[in-house]
């Protein structure tokens, strides 16, 4: 192949990455709250919001939301496969620990807000405490969390004290029930 040749498919090799990276840049500009930024060229006739209908929030959670942690008791194992990105579900290729969210949330719905209690220590010491009372039935087709579980809802420590996360424990709800 001539020289020629190479700088030609160099040329359509640029332009390629260019309209991919102005299309990716249209999508991040139109998702954006109102800013001063006017709009980008042919934006307007493109209707960008047809190419991306979910906008960039379907692609993340508010980071400020509460963890959701499941423990088997008395000993404080995780029953379920999380998080799904490890070695053990091969990096998010199997779906069982997906799975298993879904069953955890389905038993989390069935507990009332009267079965929660908050509490300002640690929350794995608050659930020894307390005495499973309530019993709810897995509603998976093919259970995987069972026995004497709890649940834990607990806020991400800030983002200003994360060099003390260690040393704080942030307040939690806590419930504690059976599941069969």
């Amino acid at each position: 192949m001539s020289s020629r040749r190479y700088v030609l498919f160099g040329w359509i090799f640029l332009g390629m990455v260019a309209l991919w990276v102005y299309v990716f840049m249209l999508g991040i500009h139109r998702g954006l709250p109102f800013s001063v930024v006017p709009d980008l060229p042919l934006e307007p006739r493109l209707f960008v919001e047809q190419w991306f209908p979910q906008g960039w929030g379907f692609y993340s959670k508010n980071p400020r939301d509460s963890y959701f942690y499941v423990v088997r008791m008395p000993d404080h194992q995780l029953p379920v496969g999380w998080p799904n990105n490890s070695l053990s579900n091969i990096f998010g290729i199997s779906r069982f620990g997906r799975a298993q969210g879904i069953e955890a949330g389905l038993i989390a719905s069935e507990i009332p807000n009267s079965a929660y209690v908050f509490t300002n220590v640690n929350p794995l010491w608050k659930l020894d405490e307390l005495k499973p009372e309530l019993v709810i039935k897995n509603p998976s087709p093919s259970p995987t969390i069972l026995g004497d579980i709890g649940i834990i809802y607990q806020p991400p420590v800030p983002w200003a004290w994360t060099k003390e996360a260690d040393k704080i424990i942030m307040p939690s709800r806590v419930a504690r029930v059976i599941v069969k």
